[in-house]
């Protein structure tokens, strides 16, 4: 009776008919027909074989503990981040991206999902599954683009990743090695001859460009996008005698009709100067009569020689890197000559140290020293005992502010520098946009003629 009872059976309540199959290593299976044979040898009790269970809960088993197990490798050579699909990871999406490998080969992601790293942000988690791929991947480009700091420590000592801005960098020596990350590449490269790397001095020019419209175009871009007729107006001043193959013959036959320049110079017309209602008379109003006219003449004589002007605009939309949020911006009645200079704020100490940068950089060749500065009557005494310490100081009267020239001188620059912004790249970031003035107040009065010299440009004069 013995005989007849097999030692290896399985129970129908321990069995689980409705586990899905699934690939397992050959040294798994060898190990199971091992544990069979010895099973066959020598009888095993009931309740052992129901704490066991069959093999298919075995192997369920053990891909929750690989699953448990399993480690994400840190790559600098990924170009995002792929998963394997044996992490539960969430659905967050169809995909189906190709995925280019070293040996030529492609593989096509499954859905989108997030790294396992709730520490991070979310867009720095985005994530793709990628079946077959045996080792995860954590792409430190794409930490990088999202502005956190990878650090690999030397040895065994690990990686690091870091928040932006909670991390400064201090260099005892210059770097053995340095990669670059080109505009739109995803991968960091190294140059081979270290020749290449070597700052050069370069100079930009038209020479090696095809045409003739397009060298127009190069030098309408190079001067700030100014309009037709300012900048013909210009040239045949000789203020761009020095820039190559530059005439006004060409400009009127070849000027680019940019859209930088239309977003740079639009200007909203004033409302009700020209009216076409009919003004309604009251029956009861008074008539005024007319005063006698008397034969009295007053004359007063201002000197606008060696005066310059002053104001503030507003604040700018973006907050540079440096911290700058606005612009003081000054006109020199003699060389009707327009400088701007960032600040930070408009703080007593920021509009003080924003004058002495004007002021040392007008007067530092010697040929312009104003003697009467005006400027708003909102100034404070701090800021007015400064300015006394070079020159006599005039308010303009309160609510009149067109007295003070810098009113209008502002209107001027900012037309100027918004063409200027609008023909930047599209990946240029707006926090360095104080970088660009003084290539606007250089362009801006290479357009002007100087007051007491109208032969000569304002840059030139000043």
């Amino acid at each position: 009776m013995l005989d007849k009872i097999k030692p290896n059976h399985t129970y129908p309540e321990v069995t689980n008919y409705w586990t899905p199959l699934d690939t397992i290593n050959e040294e798994d299976d060898e190990e199971e027909e091992d544990e069979e044979i010895n099973n066959t040898i020598q009888p095993i009790p009931v309740t052992q074989i129901k704490k066991q269970g069959n093999k298919w809960t075995r192997r369920l088993a053990i891909r929750q503990d690989r699953r448990k197990n399993h480690q994400i490798i840190i790559d600098s050579g990924a170009t995002s981040h792929f998963l394997s699909d044996e992490i539960d990871s969430p659905n967050m999406g169809q995909s189906n991206e190709k995925v280019f490998l070293l040996d030529g080969s492609t593989l096509t992601t499954k859905h989108k999902t997030l790294l396992p790293f709730n520490q991070l942000t979310t867009s720095a988690r985005e994530a793709s599954v990628l079946p077959g791929l045996k080792r995860s991947l954590a792409s430190v480009s794409k930490w990088a683009d999202e502005g956190y700091t990878t650090i690999f420590h030397p040895g065994e000592n690990g990686v690091t990743v870091h928040r932006p801005g909670t991390l400064t960098l201090m260099f005892a020596e210059p770097p053995v090695l340095q990669g670059h990350k080109r505009c739109g590449a995803k991968l960091w490269t190294a140059t081979l001859d270290e020749s290449k790397n070597a700052p050069s001095e370069q100079i930009h020019n038209v020479f090696n460009l095809p045409s003739t419209p397009e060298a127009i175009k190069f030098l309408h871009a190079a001067a700030g996008y100014p309009v037709k007729d300012t900048w013909i107006s210009a040239i045949n001043a000789g203020n761009y005698i020095t820039w190559p193959g530059l005439t006004a013959k060409a400009v009127r036959r070849h000027f680019p009709e940019s859209d930088e320049t239309q977003k740079g110079h639009m200007k909203q017309q004033r409302q009700n100067v020209r009216s076409t209602r009919i003004k309604i008379e009251n029956e009861n109003q008074t008539l005024l009569t007319a005063e006698r006219r008397m034969k009295d003449v007053y004359l007063k004589v201002h000197n606008a020689n060696d005066t310059m002007h002053s104001d503030q605009t507003g604040r700018f939309p973006a907050t540079s890197s440096s911290g700058n949020q606005y612009i003081m911006v000054l006109v020199e009645v003699d060389g009707n000559y327009i400088d701007a200079e960032p600040m930070k704020n408009r703080s007593l100490r920021s509009m003080i140290k924003t004058y002495q940068t004007v002021w040392k950089r007008l007067t530092e060749k010697g040929s312009i020293k104003p003697t009467t500065h005006i400027l708003d009557n909102e100034a404070s005494t701090e800021l007015k005992d400064e300015i006394c310490k070079n020159c006599d100081i005039q308010l303009v009267p309160p609510d009149n502010h067109r007295r003070n020239l810098a009113e209008r001188a502002i209107q001027t620059f900012k037309c100027h520098f918004k063409a200027v912004l609008a023909g930047v790249d599209d990946s240029f970031p707006m926090r360095l946009w104080d970088k660009l003035l003084p290539q606007t107040v250089l362009t801006l009065n290479l357009l002007r003629q100087a007051n007491a010299a109208p032969t000569v440009s304002e840059y030139q004069y000043v």
